[in-house]
């Protein structure tokens, strides 16, 4: 349980949290862009938080597999927000080369077959 100084610092907290909620809740399910050549990447599943600080780290979309693809390993491009270059109303631009981006969950996969 953390200790507040005061009822101030408690209530800046559970503000902030809202806050933080709110601006993730708007991120969520928007589409993804690459400015640099124009691919769509997906739509944002989650986002990575560093709730010391209270700023988003990094958005999660997965990788849109074809409908050949039934084998193979769950992948996900984990976008820093350092790439963002701009969230609008309905699209997050991004400014990366993708290949970059593409993570491999094993971890998961290996949790499920257990």
């Amino acid at each position: 349980m953390a200790l507040y100084k005061n009822s101030l610092d408690f209530v800046s907290y559970i503000n902030m949290g809202d806050i933080m909620k709110h601006y993730i809740n708007r991120i969520i399910n928007k589409e993804v862009i690459n400015v640099k050549d124009g691919s769509r990447l997906g739509r944002v599943c989650d986002v990575c938080v560093d709730i010391k600080c209270g700023v988003i780290t990094a958005l999660i979309v997965p990788v849109v597999k074809n409908i050949f693809s039934f084998v193979g390993k769950k992948k996900e491009y984990f976008i820093n927000w350092e790439y963002v270059v701009k969230v609008g109303e309905d699209i997050i631009l991004i400014d990366t080369d993708v290949s970059k981006c593409v993570k491999i969950c094993e971890q998961e996969e290996n949790k499920a077959k257990e």
